[in-house]
């Protein structure tokens, strides 16, 4: 039974083999002109690619018939796909997190696509909120009268510092307070 199963496995493979260097040989010769093939049509145009046939699909012989309809699969994936990539004119909602000091701390993207990180000091009397862009040195703090301060602060300042920077640290970045002395401990 095995010597069957081999024989008739090697039968099929030749017989596929030269059928197809056959039909390989003929599709050649008709691109290349050839006629001493007896199969050989001679292509007065040099460009072959202008003469191939390319079998059209219609909806009927591919592999989902309801192609044309709006309502197949296919279509719903193609107008979900539209739908999701659209771009929306709305800013996200920004939320924020609790912070050091009294202080409520978020992060939004800018209009060039730069990381603003905001803090909004709740209870302290002179500074309403400061922002950092992430990639600068410089620091914006919005007083509560109404005054902007751009403050710089170096390329060490980083989001951990932002998140624990005291407002009375910022008021010393900005000029509007003097740094406390630490020489006097009030011991003797």
């Amino acid at each position: 039974m095995k010597k069957f199963l081999v024989f008739t496995f090697i039968s099929v493979f030749l017989c596929a083999c030269s059928t197809e260097s056959n039909t390989q040989n003929t599709i050649v010769d008709k691109v290349r002109g050839n006629s001493n093939s007896p199969n050989a049509n001679v292509i007065q145009n040099s460009n072959p690619l202008e003469n191939v046939n390319v079998p059209q699909i219609n909806a009927t012989n591919s592999a989902d018939a309801n192609l044309g309809q709006t309502n197949s699969p296919i279509n719903r994936k193609l107008q979900k796909m539209n739908n999701s990539t659209t771009v929306s004119t709305e800013k996200p909602k920004i939320t924020f997190v609790p912070g050091a000091n009294d202080s409520a701390i978020a992060t939004r993207m800018g209009d060039q696509g730069e990381f603003i990180q905001m803090r909004v000091f709740n209870s302290d009397p002179q500074i309403k909120s400061i922002e950092h862009i992430v990639t600068t040195d410089k620091l914006k703090v919005f007083l509560k009268n109404g005054k902007v301060l751009e403050v710089t602060v170096g390329k060490e300042f980083n989001s951990e510092r932002f998140v624990s920077i005291s407002p009375q640290e910022i008021l010393v970045l900005a000029g509007l307070a003097k740094k406390p002395d630490n020489s006097q401990t009030g011991s003797k």
